[in-house]
């Protein structure tokens, strides 16, 4: 009689009362370190969900705990370095051979709190004294002889009732001794788009271009979206 896999559960301790301070246990997996030598590597870690020969391969969830109060918080960060490169983040669906291929989905969290924002996306480029790290929204190529790349949409959602929807800014930032960055809408020609009416962007990008002679602050920088960790 065929029957379904077993069933390998890792749990650590709980805390027996945690009104002390006390904290349940750690669950660690850590691989192995390599010493001695430049050429070495230290172990990998594979968490890998089981196929399928026929149905739908097993799913992976990483979430924390619910909670009455507050929940932890999930971390996925490469490791530091004192002497040379750190390691990339990686998030990527599979190729599909024979049908649509899976999505990416980057959402916060709702809140039902009528005093309350809903959670925010950040995407930020690292710092750095030289260059900051740059932020790229690409869509997907098309191969075939009549098709169509993916399309890129920017838009604030709308809004019920009689509330008001969110902006919209493109702005680039502040600079104190040298020039701010240009705001560029190009066709795929490279033919530019005349600005001339869009007095909106006129207005900021004479305002940043002036940044060293009026002597704007980062908190007004702030005010448009821009100014990050740095």
């Amino acid at each position: 009689m065929a029957g379904g896999g077993g069933q390998v559960i890792l749990r650590s301790g709980n805390a027996s009362d945690s009104s002390d301070g006390d904290s349940g246990g750690d669950l660690e997996l850590v691989a192995g370190s390599a010493f001695g030598g430049t050429e070495g590597e230290g172990g990998s870690i594979l968490i890998l969900s089981g196929p399928s020969t026929e149905g739908t391969a097993g799913q992976i969830s990483l979430k924390s705990a619910d909670d009455s109060s507050t929940t932890g918080k999930i971390t996925l960060a490469s490791g530091q370095t004192s002497n040379g490169n750190t390691g990339g983040l990686t998030v990527r669906t599979g190729a599909a051979a024979g049908g649509v291929a899976g999505a990416i989905s980057l959402t916060a969290g709702d809140t039902s709190d009528g005093s309350a924002r809903g959670g925010a996306v950040c995407l930020e480029g690292g710092c750095a004294t030289d260059e900051g790290g740059n932020i790229e929204l690409l869509s997907g190529a098309a191969t075939g002889t009549s098709s169509k790349t993916g399309d890129i949409e920017i838009a604030s959602s709308n809004t019920a009732d009689s509330g008001d929807s969110g902006q919209v800014t493109i702005v680039t930032g502040n600079a104190t001794t040298g020039n701010s960055g240009d705001v560029l809408l190009t066709t795929g020609s490279f033919q530019r788009i005349d600005l001339s009416n869009l007095k909106y962007a006129e207005f900021l990008s004479r305002r940043h271009r002036n940044t060293r002679q009026s002597g704007n602050s980062l908190h007004e920088a702030r005010h448009f979206g821009v100014g990050g960790r740095c």
